[in-house]
C-alpha cells in the first residue's frame, strides 16, 4: 500500500500479529513496565470496592481505599517455599 505523499511502500507482516515469542516478549517488557489502564476510579466508588483483572499475565487489584484513595497493587503473594 502506498499512501499519498509518501513514495515507500508499508508492509504489515502477518507473522509479529501471530508470534507466541513476540507476544511473551512484549507482555515481559513492554506491558508489565509501563503504565496501562486497569480501571476507572468511579468504577470503585465506595470504601472497600475493587476491580480485579490480569495484566501481562500478572494479577493486579485496585481497591477503593477509606481515605477516598484508589490504588492498585499486584495480588500476588511471594511466598519463599521451605524444604526439609
Amino acid at each position: 500500500m502506498t499512501l499519498p505523499g509518501w513514495s515507500r511502500t508499508i508492509v504489515c507482516i502477518r507473522d509479529l500479529y501471530l508470534s507466541a515469542d513476540l507476544f511473551a516478549f512484549e507482555q515481559r517488557h513492554f506491558f508489565a513496565n509501563t503504565w496501562n489502564y486497569v480501571g476507572h476510579s468511579s468504577q470503585v466508588p465506595a470504601a472497600g470496592d475493587y476491580i480485579a483483572v490480569q495484566m501481562a499475565g500478572r494479577p493486579l487489584l485496585m481497591v477503593r481505599q477509606a481515605d477516598g484513595a484508589s490504588r492498585c497493587s499486584t495480588t500476588a503473594a511471594h511466598t519463599r517455599a521451605h524444604s526439609s
